[in-house]
């Protein structure tokens, strides 16, 4: 057959497909990140017509049209831009009968040449642009995606700044549909919006990562920490990673942003009034949040077996993202850029550290501090320009004074919004060169350096004054702050005794303002009043009895609920061992045992109470050493055929075993599964044990971070259910076959 001639319906077709390649080509006038989507490839290609005409030599094609359209439409693109005319009147022998599809794009410049021999000028432009027609799909199941500088990243358009992180810049990406793979192996289908922190130097880049994948294969997890999808190596000089996108900005923007650019009404349609004192509990929970995450940081790690430290280093409102939550009017705030952070073993004699940032010194994380300047820097982290006096070091402790400094400004919000906050770094300012919240300390001397540091004197004004508030929660407040502000960083408060200040500063809110009289009790109203549900409750769990278990950090309320509706506390248990903290609590199918899990850095236990006769000390106890080479000592009663027990959630299925959700495997190798885990008792009631959780399903890893696990059965088949905040899990579990 004699090539076509211009003005033929092969030319018109190809100038009508290039005129509809340019029409849905993404970021056109950027030639570095230009791209096409297979969707809108599949729309330019849809009509058999068109093919026909482009093949214009094949009257064969009906039998192939399916198998062009799912492997070749990328291919033909690029030959129909390229005007490459023999290659498409060859098309059926030189592809339909090799063994090149889109799927092998890129293709190496000797594969062009297969097809395009003797034809360099041609060859140069399909090898130019072929990565506009195959751009890479994002995975969360992929922890690093190495991708060549070529390649074309799928962010439709121009990425818009956020905000600057430690060594990066962050910005909101729109990853065009179909390119983003979630862990449970679904594509978005729309534009899915995320966080894209943009790091000029690898090693930067590597650190973080590395940090970030530490805390997110952690067998223990926490909600407000700020878990990255993936990262995304685009060599040689572009390196990112990406996270969910907080659509509420950061914290500082919630304390500092004024008409205009950060409209608090719009962000948070539900938040009181200024001087509505309801906001106090709102802004309250998510400081206890918040302090809950750093206790993790710090002290709850566990990875391949080891416990693991974190010292922030670089806590300030701007790395406090906050997302949208239904259940919180301020939203939900989280902690994020480890970009500085350094992760350490809690080994002693160990002396290999997970991470850049300085060699391991016992039981504790001692670093020399970065250079810079910043407004929640401890005093221990000043480094002198120009004299002999070196810094100190920095650790945990110095996430707690950053901390401190926070909750001052949050508190500065609750009373005066972000006139408040403005007033108290004002206040901070005066005489001074900067806005930190201590000051170094100078007596009578020779020597013009300073003694020592002392807390800013207008930080304590503030303070004293703010404190003569009636609202008892204002002056519980001050006087945590006070606790936490301490110059010697040794006197400052742990992690876990800053989440106990800070819960003490919320419960606070449920009681009488200072100079409110208490209302008479009158004598027609009944003795027992229906009691209000605690707050900071970590779970609850139902009997079919009609009973309420409400677990909270140190006891568990027990209440009934009777026809009236009104409830009556009957016991309230409280743990034995001071270092642990109820997680959740589960009764059995008929309701006649509680079993509650606690925890500890060193432990995990498994308490049961008889319902019946309920008394203070459980009934049984299995306690689990989270500690490799360390057991604790086990009343004869108990058998414990294994040491460690990594359950993230569980619950009962009946009344003879556990279900549990736990992780195994190691770093990027771990997987989720849950367990079955066999209760037995004796007839006596005397002896119970656990026997070791056998493996009965695999859970996609999006699941990690599972809220609730519940389980029912129906004719001898079990089905479990998970939630993890977006979406349900729910599968029907093997038989047991009797045993484990």
């Amino acid at each position: 057959m004699s090539a076509p001639q211009p003005g033929s319906e092969f030319f018109t077709a190809c100038l009508n497909i290039k005129d509809d390649l340019d029409l849905h080509i993404k970021r056109r006038r950027e030639p570095a990140s230009r791209f096409i989507s297979r969707q809108d490839l599949l729309k330019i290609w849809q009509t058999k017509d068109r093919i026909q005409k482009v093949l214009y030599t094949d009257r064969r094609i009906d039998d192939d049209l399916q198998n062009i359209q799912d492997n070749f439409i990328a291919i033909l693109s690029i030959l129909v831009s390229i005007e490459a005319t023999h290659c498409l009147a060859n098309f059926r022998s030189l592809f339909l009968a090799g063994n090149i599809t889109d799927k092998d794009l890129p293709l190496e410049r000797e594969q062009i040449e297969t097809f395009l021999p003797d034809r360099s000028q041609q060859v140069d432009r399909f090898d130019y642009i072929q990565c506009e027609f195959c751009p890479i799909v994002i995975s969360c199941t992929t922890p690093l995606h190495c991708v060549s500088s070529k390649r074309r990243l799928p962010f439709e358009i121009e990425p818009e700044k956020l905000g600057i992180g430690g060594f990066g810049e962050v910005e909101l990406v729109t990853i065009t549909p179909r390119y983003w793979e979630t862990d449970s192996k679904s594509y978005n289908d729309s534009a899915y919006l995320v966080a894209c922190k943009k790091f000029d130097f690898k090693e930067a880049f590597l650190k973080e990562h590395k940090n970030l994948t530490i805390l997110k294969e952690s067998l223990t997890t926490q909600r407000h920490i700020l878990q990255h999808y993936t990262a995304v190596d685009h060599d040689p000089h572009n390196y990112y990673i990406l996270f969910p996108y907080a659509e509420h900005g950061d914290l500082y923007h919630f304390l500092y942003g004024g008409p205009g650019s950060y409209e608090i009404h719009n962000q948070f349609p539900g938040i009181p009034e200024e001087s509505d004192t309801a906001i106090f509990k709102p802004l309250l929970r998510q400081c206890w949040a918040l302090a809950c995450a750093i206790e993790w940081l710090h002290d709850n790690i566990q990875v391949d077996g080891e416990h693991i430290m974190c010292a922030h280093l670089d806590l300030k409102p701007d790395n406090i993202l906050i997302m949208n939550d239904a259940s919180s009017v301020v939203g939900k705030w989280m902690i994020s850029d480890f970009g500085i952070s350094v992760l350490e073993p809690h080994k002693l004699g160990s002396s290999r550290p997970l991470s850049v940032g300085g060699c391991y010194r016992g039981p504790t994380i001692e670093v020399n501090p970065h250079r810079g300047r910043g407004t929640y820097r401890p005093p221990e982290a000043i480094i002198r320009t120009g004299s002999t006096v070196t810094a100190n070091k920095i650790g945990r402790r110095s996430d707690i004074w950053a901390y401190g400094c926070i909750f001052t400004e949050v508190l500065a919000w609750a009373i005066g919004r972000r006139e408040g906050v403005g007033h108290l770094a004002e206040e901070r300012q005066i005489g001074a060169t900067n806005d930190y919240y201590w000051d170094e300390h100078f007596v009578q001397s020779l020597s013009p350096l300073a003694t020592g540091f002392k807390v800013r004197d207008s930080v304590v004004r503030w303070l004293a004054h703010t404190q003569n508030s009636t609202e008892r929660v204002v002056g519980e407040w001050v006087k945590t702050i006070k606790e936490i502000l301490i110059i010697d960083k040794e006197h400052r408060p742990k992690a876990q005794e800053l989440v106990d200040h800070v819960a003490s500063v919320y419960k606070s809110c449920d009681l009488p303002r200072i100079r409110d009289s208490q209302p008479l009790e009158s004598p027609a109203e009944p003795r027992f009043r229906q009691p209000s549900i605690p707050e900071l409750v970590v779970s609850v769990a139902v009997s079919p009895r009609g009973l309420f278990a409400l677990v909270q950090d140190k006891d568990i309320i027990i209440l009934s609920w009777s026809s009236q509706s009104s409830s009556h506390v009957q016991h309230t248990l409280v743990l034995s061992d001071a270092d642990q903290r109820f997680t959740q609590a589960i009764f059995n199918a008929n309701g006649e045992f509680l079993f509650v899990w606690a925890r500890s850095s060193k432990r995990e236990s498994l308490y049961v109470w008889k319902v019946e006769g309920m008394a203070g000390e459980p009934d049984f106890a299995v306690h689990y050493s989270l500690r490799s080479g360390i057991h604790s000592i086990e009343p004869a009663r108990i058998e414990r055929p294994f040491d460690t027990l990594n359950v993230i959630l569980s619950c009962m299925v009946g009344d003879e075993y556990l279900l549990g959700l736990v992780k195994s495997g190691h770093l990027i190798t771990t997987r989720l599964y849950l367990h079955r885990f066999e209760i037995t008792r004796r007839e006596d009631q005397t002896h119970v044990s656990i026997s070791r959780g056998r493996e009965v399903l695999e859970i996609p890893k999006g699941f990690n971070q599972a809220s609730k696990i519940r389980a029912y059965e129906q004719q001898g088949v079990a089905t479990a259910v998970l939630w993890n905040e977006t979406s349900l899990f729910m599968s029907d579990l093997p038989p047991s076959n009797g045993h484990n």
